[in-house]
C-alpha cells in the first residue's frame, strides 16, 4: 500500500486526476479494494474487470468509500455475449453467469457498471448486439444499463485470422 501511495502523491504533482485499474482481473489483487478506497481520496477511479470474483463484502466497502469521496467510482464490466453460448466460448465455461452475478452485485450495491462488449465477428449487426445487451440486462434487473460496444481490435496472430495463405 505504500507503494501505491508513493505513485498517488507522485501522480498528483503531474496532474493526474483519474485514475484506471486493469488486469487480468484486477480484484484477484488481494489490496485491490483498498487500493479502490485509497485511490478515492486522490481522484476518480475506474475498474476494468470481468466481474466474477467479487465478494458482498468488497462491494460494502467500495460503495461506502464512493459515498463519502468527492470523487465517483466506475465499474466496467467486459462480457462478449448476451447469452452463455456467445460468451463462454470466448471468456470460459460458466463465465456468462458469474459475470451476470457480479452485474447484479454491483448493481444492489448502488454502482451503474457500463458493460463493455467486443464485437467478436465481423458480420455482427451492432443494433441487434445492443439491443439483445439491453434486454438482456434489463431481465437482469439493471434498469439503466450503460452498454459500450468496442469493435475487434486485430492485431498479431488474430490479424491474420481467415486470411488466404
Amino acid at each position: 500500500m505504500e507503494t501505491v501511495r508513493g505513485y498517488l502523491d507522485e501522480s498528483v504533482k503531474i496532474g493526474v486526476r483519474e485514475y484506471y485499474f486493469t488486469g487480468g482481473e484486477p480484484f484477484l489483487n488481494r489490496d485491490m479494494v483498498s487500493i479502490l478506497e485509497l485511490t478515492l481520496t486522490y481522484g476518480s477511479a475506474t475498474v476494468l474487470t470481468n466481474g466474477t470474483v467479487f465478494q458482498e463484502e468488497w462491494l460494502e466497502r467500495l460503495s461506502r468509500a464512493e459515498a463519502d469521496s468527492p470523487y465517483s467510482l466506475e465499474f466496467r464490466v467486459s462480457i462478449d455475449g448476451f447469452t452463455a453460448e456467445d460468451n463462454d466460448p470466448i471468456r470460459g465455461p460458466g463465465t456468462f453467469e458469474r459475470a451476470m452475478k457480479g452485474v447484479r452485485q454491483l448493481v444492489d450495491h448502488g454502482f451503474l457498471p457500463i458493460i463493455t462488449v467486443t464485437r467478436t465477428r465481423d458480420d455482427q449487426d451492432e443494433t441487434a448486439l445492443f439491443y439483445g445487451f439491453e434486454r438482456m440486462l434489463r431481465d437482469q434487473g439493471y434498469s439503466r444499463p450503460r452498454i459500450k460496444i468496442l469493435p475487434t481490435l486485430r492485431i498479431g496472430a488474430e490479424a491474420d485470422r481467415g486470411r488466404d495463405p
